[in-house]
């Protein structure tokens, strides 16, 4: 019996060394947000977009848009965030059939507010529910969903 035991404890044990969890180290950034508002720092002007279904999803190193109205697809992106800042880069659509469709039209970002293939956004504001960021052009406001 205590034979048994063992082989069954080393096997289990070797099992648990063999797996490798991946963690995310990106904080309050992760999760699921709803753009809420973009405002236009020229200019001064504000859109609400509180009643459209604009998502920005973060989960490891890859932000996911989707406008969730429209139903056809999303695109990704690959980001970093350090030091206060997120920078968003190499897009690519996903159409439901298709991925890893490299994007070089800024008019499918623009609804997203960005305005750049490669762009980088000061984080003005992180919490658990609340977020905005500034780019160049653009101040960006989220909410946690």
């Amino acid at each position: 019996m205590k034979v048994r035991q063992i082989i069954v404890l080393s096997v289990l044990m070797a099992a648990l060394a063999s797996c490798e969890l991946e963690v995310s180290d990106n904080g309050n950034l992760d999760g699921f947000w709803h753009l809420e508002k973009v405002d236009t720092l020229q200019t001064g002007g504000t859109s609400d977009l509180s009643d459209r279904l604009l998502f920005w999803s973060v989960q490891m190193n890859l932000l996911e848009l989707s406008d969730r109205s429209e139903g056809n697809g999303f695109l990704l992106l690959r980001f970093e965030q350090n030091d206060g800042s997120l920078h968003v880069h190499t897009p690519t659509r996903f159409d439901g059939k298709n991925t890893d469709l490299p994007i070089d039209d800024l008019q499918q970002l623009a609804p997203f507010g960005i305005q750049s293939l490669d762009e980088t956004f000061r984080i003005i504001m992180l919490s658990s529910g609340r977020m905005v960021l500034e780019g160049d052009r653009l101040r960006l406001s989220f909410s946690k969903m």
